[in-house]
């Protein structure tokens, strides 16, 4: 193959068997690159960079509409004792759906209440209004 006069110092390596080497290089060249940039380089896939932001949104989301159901919830409670005290009674796994029932975390704009806020907005209420101790 000839090689042109820019790339003269390119011609010991196109020469003979030497192509086959050039090559194999390349390919491991390319496959090191790759395992090194994708393990160590923090290169990600468009499918994973697409998680990570869809995740990254609903924690977002979470940390915005949770202290607005709190504070909605606070609200209702100090003119009915009673919003309190149902929590409180109701099975630690349940409250969510307590909350999710009652529509305390349905938003405007939203079609379905949303579990991790219910999640975030219980856990934030149970830490205000501690269920009281069993002897």
């Amino acid at each position: 193959m000839k090689v042109p006069q820019s790339l003269s110092f390119l011609s010991p390596y196109v020469e003979g068997d030497n192509p086959i080497r050039l090559t194999q290089g390349l390919v491991v060249g390319v496959v090191v690159t790759m395992i090194l940039g994708f393990h160590y380089g923090g290169w990600n896939l468009g499918s994973t960079t697409e998680k990570m932001a869809n995740e990254a949104r609903q924690q977002e989301r979470v940390a915005t509409l949770a202290p607005i159901c709190v504070a909605n919830f606070q609200k209702a409670a100090s003119t009915d004792k009673g919003l309190i005290v149902a929590l409180q009674k109701a099975d630690s796994w349940n409250r969510e759906d307590n909350l999710m029932k009652a529509g305390w975390v349905t938003f405007p704009g939203g079609k379905e209440p949303d579990r991790d806020v219910a999640n975030a907005c219980v856990e934030k209420l149970m830490e205000l209004h501690p269920a009281p101790s069993t002897p």
